[in-house]
């Protein structure tokens, strides 16, 4: 298959020696406007070796032809800003990269830059001939709220159940009802207090990874891996990705991925706090949408 990464970052970087370590007998193709990174390049088709990977730079037929698209481009915030500073830059980049394509494989693009919901809602819009376009988006926060939880209670993470929805950044929805730990509700062991303190430092996990790091790279590149592997795989898988929605946002959800395409599942379970505060996750993404 050929598999195109937009964005040689860090985290384009990082999904790219994924990609070349896991799957075998594979094209990755690479788009960057950055004149200084063949040296990472070579690197990279040095790691497709034992799998018979083969490496490209900056091949547009390539990126038409692609079966699976990875967008990490983007101008990231500074540390402490919102994710949404720049996303009317990242709004503009995104159309310079797809400017002209018209996909002949019907690929599945994957976001992963920020605002990533925003991001989607976008390049869904633009109507480039993908099967599905969907973003990383609040499974990277469930993911982190599982080790966050594993660490509290002092429990394999296996043992935690947890989700989170809306958009990806400071107005996530930590679905509390539906969050068990050892099949005990989180809501029977925990106060309000307590819990508020759990989201908080949810909210400041990227903060934290940024205070020594440039990005935030290693964790979603394996959400990233993850969804790819979940659309390769014969069984269904469910899961939460960020895609555009009935009101016309994307935003992160519960979906089951068949080798169909992406099924909507019902948020069920959700009490009316919860559905207050994704409602207004969803305006925010809105907001961000139709101003940048």
């Amino acid at each position: 298959m050929v598999l195109t990464v937009i964005g040689l970052g860090e985290t384009g970087t990082a999904i790219s020696q994924l990609i070349l370590t896991h799957y075998r007998n594979n094209q990755l193709n690479v788009i960057d406007v950055n004149s200084n990174i063949q040296g990472r390049v070579l690197d990279l088709s040095h790691a497709g070796v034992g799998n018979n990977n083969s490496i490209s730079l900056n091949d547009r037929k390539l990126f038409s032809g692609s079966d699976y698209v990875f967008f990490c481009a983007g101008i990231r915030n500074l540390p402490g800003e919102p994710r949404e500073t720049m996303a009317a830059k990242n709004h503009l980049l995104l159309q310079s990269v797809f400017e002209e394509i018209q996909f002949s494989n019907h690929p599945t693009i994957i976001v992963i830059s920020n605002p990533v919901d925003a991001m989607v809602t976008w390049i869904t819009n633009m109507n480039l001939g993908a099967k599905n376009v969907i973003g990383t988006g609040t499974l990277l926060d469930t993911w982190r709220l599982k080790l966050i939880l594993s660490e509290h209670a002092g429990i394999v993470q296996d043992k935690v159940k947890t989700a989170v929805y809306g958009e990806h950044g400071d107005d996530l929805v930590v679905i509390w009802s539906a969050t068990y730990l050892d099949n005990v509700g989180i809501m029977d062991l925990y106060g309000e207090e307590e819990l508020q303190e759990l989201e908080v430092m949810l909210k400041h996990t990227a903060k934290k990874i940024r205070d020594t790091e440039n990005a935030t790279k290693y964790g979603v590149g394996a959400v990233a891996l993850f969804l790819l592997d979940a659309l390769l795989r014969k069984d269904d898988t469910e899961t939460i990705l960020s895609v555009k929605g009935e009101e016309g946002i994307a935003y992160g959800r519960p979906v089951r991925i068949t080798k169909e395409g992406i099924d909507y599942l019902r948020l069920q379970g959700l009490n009316d706090h919860e559905k207050s505060k994704l409602e207004l996750s969803i305006k925010k993404i809105d907001k961000v949408v139709h101003e940048s």
